[in-house]
Formats: structure tokens, C-alpha cells, sequence
């Protein structure tokens, strides 16, 4: 099987783990090997872009952002040849958590999801370290041990 093939259907298996996820939702059709998707809440283009960046500092996965029918998405194109389905399972696990926590507006955990600064040349934003401390206790062990185990 070519690696191109094999890419393109990894992104059919995360279409497939999105459509099963009811707090995400599919933010264009999946042709090739780019998936784009979306947390399904209120103020959805924050809480997605928290994801991302919540998603690429954990070191989980590096998706990007996107923006469709001006509205953020979540964007990842599959092109790692060593991608497994594991992996794209904590990619969607992971969205579903950083979804929910900054989602949430009456816990106190959510104001330290706040950007600490915009860089200036991105449109990505940085975590407090107090933030960013306190995903990797929670979250970074489940992933981990998600990951070792379907390995």
C-alpha cells in the first residue's frame, strides 16, 4: 500500500471517529487526506482555536487552524507515514477535553485558559505555564498511557 493511500485512509478513519463523536462536527467533506473539524459549543471559533494551541503545546498532535464559511475549524492533514489510528483517536480525545474544559464558563479553570499574550507574528497564542502545568497533570497521562497501550 502506498503511503498516499495509506494517509487518505487514516483520514477516512478520523471522519469516521468524528462522525461517532457527538460533541464534534465535520467542517467540510473529507477527499484526500485532510480532515477539518469543529467542537460543537457556543463561542466555538475560541474554544477551537484554544484547542489547537492547547493540542500542539501538549505535544499531542500538531494540527492547524482553518477557517471555513468564516468560522474556525480545526484542521489535520495526515502526512506522517509512522501516523497510527491510535494516534488520531487521541487527537479526537484530546479536542473532546480541551473542548470541554474551555468550554466551560463558570468553573475558574476556564479563565486560566485566557491567552497569557498573542505573539505578535502568529495568530497562535501562548498559555500561562500555570495553565499549561496544570493540562499535562490532568490530560498528558491518559494520552500516554492511550497511546503505549495501542502501540
Amino acid at each position: 500500500m502506498s503511503v498516499i493511500w495509506r494517509t487518505c485512509e487514516l483520514a477516512q478513519y478520523l471522519k469516521r471517529r468524528v462522525d461517532q463523536t457527538p460533541k464534534l462536527e465535520l467542517a467540510a467533506p473529507v477527499q484526500l487526506n485532510i480532515v477539518c473539524f469543529r467542537y460543537r459549543c457556543r463561542h466555538s471559533d475560541r474554544v477551537n482555536s484554544a484547542i489547537v494551541t492547547a493540542i500542539q503545546e501538549s505535544g499531542i498532535a500538531v494540527p492547524s487552524m482553518t477557517t471555513l464559511d468564516g468560522r474556525l475549524a480545526i484542521r489535520a492533514a495526515i502526512v506522517n507515514h509512522r501516523t497510527q489510528p491510535c494516534d488520531l483517536d487521541a487527537l479526537v480525545a484530546a479536542s473532546v477535553e480541551f473542548g470541554d474544559i474551555s468550554s466551560l464558563s463558570s468553573h475558574e479553570f476556564a479563565a486560566d485558559l485566557r491567552p497569557a499574550r498573542a505573539h505578535p507574528f502568529r495568530r497562535v497564542t501562548s498559555f500561562r505555564p500555570e495553565t499549561l502545568r496544570t493540562l499535562a497533570r490532568v490530560l498528558l497521562p491518559r494520552y500516554l498511557a492511550l497511546w503505549m497501550t495501542a502501540r
